[in-house]
């Protein structure tokens, strides 16, 4: 066989792989499965409805309950945008992943399929938050008085859960409780008049404090505030900005971390041990970070740790006011005898 017989062979074997190839992409469709960009979802974040607890539904209040769930899925939206630390999905973009994964857990799709959703693990999205209502209160209590007047005090509560998941591992990384609590006061001449606008208002507030204290929480366990610099003239960076949990004059503690703790039965990591460094006043706080003034250092540094002291700050001094009078200046009248009309 001579040399151009085997490169016909050869060419006619390439032709018959590459028909194959393109006959196998025409009978499946389905896009390759493509695994997450690290550098586009690293910090991004999905909110899933929020869920009422089974016990609520017969609630005299349920149809206030539902309307706080609605506020609630907004406000968490909005608190963990407001930390600048979290890129939040589009609630549509993310119901439609949800639904994907249902259908992958039915049974109709070939679990074998790699390109079938996984549960909790979302392309395009890091975390996962997953919000339930399992408390929820409305109480109106009534005054009245001997005057005529009348006043009537409500407090809305609001308690539950927040978890956040990690869907690149299916691990629950933090499930924190949560609860709110919100009081109105009205005064009336007569007696208290609500209306249904003042009560989509009070839901929503209650709402926002929840959110508020949540993800808080979430932020300290899953992103924990960090020094963000080597400290110059006394002063330090905090990892923490605008629309998270810090407040101008707070003491936060400073931490180095130490050894690993291991779980002896489990091989996982519990975290590390936390060796307390000194401690910072806030004194600034700008849209990203936040800046503190050194009040003890037994060698802050870049990366430790920060967190909120249960110390309370000191109040501010007050300042000594010195009044000096005049030898030259006339002295003021003695007050005027009582009169005996």
């Amino acid at each position: 066989m001579n040399t151009r017989s085997l490169s016909r062979i050869a060419c006619g074997l390439m032709t018959l792989c590459l028909a194959s190839s393109i006959e196998a992409l025409a009978q499946d469709p389905r896009p390759a499965a493509q695994a997450p960009d690290p550098k586009t979802n690293t910090n991004t974040l999905g909110i899933s409805a929020v869920k009422i607890a089974s016990a609520l539904e017969k609630h005299a209040k349920a149809a206030s309950i539902q309307r706080t769930a609605e506020a609630l899925s907004t406000e968490l939206s909005d608190a963990f945008a407001a930390t600048g630390k979290f890129q939040v999905v589009a609630r549509d973009e993310l119901a439609r992943v949800l639904s994907e994964q249902k259908l992958a857990e039915s049974g109709i799709i070939d679990p074998r399929d790699t390109a079938a959703a996984k549960s909790f693990q979302i392309r395009g999205v890091r975390w996962l938050v997953l919000a339930n209502i399992s408390d929820f209160g409305d109480i109106v209590e009534k005054a009245h008085f001997d005057t005529g007047r009348s006043a009537e005090r409500r407090t809305v509560r609001l308690g539950g859960t927040i978890q956040i998941i990690d869907s690149t591992s299916g691990v629950l990384a933090a499930s924190i409780p949560v609860r709110a609590e919100l009081d109105d006061t009205v005064m009336n001449k007569e007696y208290a008049v609500r209306d249904s606008n003042n009560d989509e208002e009070l839901y929503r507030l209650v709402a926002r404090e929840f959110a508020k204290r949540g993800v808080a929480d979430i932020l300290d366990r899953v992103m924990p505030a960090k020094i963000l610099s080597h400290p110059i003239d006394n002063i330090a960076s905090i990892s923490r900005g605008q629309g998270t949990n810090i407040a101008v004059g707070e003491i936060w503690d400073v931490f180095g971390l130490g050894e690993k703790l291991i779980d002896p039965d489990t091989g996982a990591v519990l975290g590390s041990q936390e060796v307390k460094l000194g401690k910072v006043r806030i004194t600034e706080i700008q849209p990203l970070f936040s800046k503190a003034q050194i009040l003890e250092d037994n060698g802050i540094d870049r990366g430790q740790i920060c967190r909120l002291s249960l110390e309370k700050p000191k109040p501010a001094p007050r300042r000594a006011v010195k009044v000096e009078v005049s030898e030259d200046a006339p002295l003021p009248p003695p007050p005027a005898p009582p009169s005996d009309r």
